[in-house]
C-alpha cells in the first residue's frame, strides 16, 4: 500500500464514522432553555459611523484577487471622497479592485478633499499640521 491509497483509506473511514455532537450528559435534561435577553436594538451596520466618531472615505482593494501591479500601486496610495469617484478612478479598464469604506476623523477629512475628491498619499501629507487655512 502506498501514501495514496493509505490516505484514500484513512478519508473513507473518516467519513463513515458518525460524528457524535458535544452533550452534557450530567445536565438537567428536564430544566427550560434559557430565555433569550434582550440588549437592546442591533448595533449599527459596519459602514454606518457613531456621531462624532469619523466621515466615510473610500479606497479601493485587491485584496484576495489577482491584479496588476498598476492596480495594487493604485490600490494602496489613493483615496477618494465618493465611492462614485472611486469607481471612476481605477487604474485601468480592467482594473477590478472593489470599492471598500474607511472611517477617518473630520479634520483629515476636510484636509484631504479640500481641493477635490481624488489624492494620492505618496504625494501628500498624511494629517494636517496646525490649523487648516482658510
Amino acid at each position: 500500500m502506498n501514501r495514496r491509497g493509505f490516505i484514500r483509506r484513512l478519508v473513507g473511514a473518516a467519513a463513515v464514522i458518525p460524528f457524535v455532537p458535544a452533550c452534557d450528559f450530567e445536565s438537567n435534561n428536564d430544566a427550560p432553555p434559557p430565555a433569550l435577553e434582550d440588549n437592546g436594538p442591533d448595533p449599527p451596520s459596519a459602514n454606518a459611523t457613531p456621531a462624532g466618531a469619523g466621515v466615510l472615505a473610500y479606497r479601493l482593494s485587491v485584496r484576495r484577487n489577482r491584479a496588476s501591479n498598476a492596480a495594487k500601486l493604485h490600490a494602496a496610495n489613493k483615496v477618494f471622497a465618493t465611492a462614485a469617484a472611486a469607481k471612476a478612478g481605477r487604474a485601468h479598464p480592467r482594473d477590478s479592485s472593489r470599492v471598500v469604506s474607511i472611517v477617518v476623523t473630520r479634520a483629515k477629512y476636510d484636509f484631504w478633499f479640500r481641493g477635490g475628491d481624488v489624492i494620492d498619499l505618496r504625494h501628500f501629507p498624511l494629517a494636517p499640521i496646525g490649523p487648516l487655512p482658510e
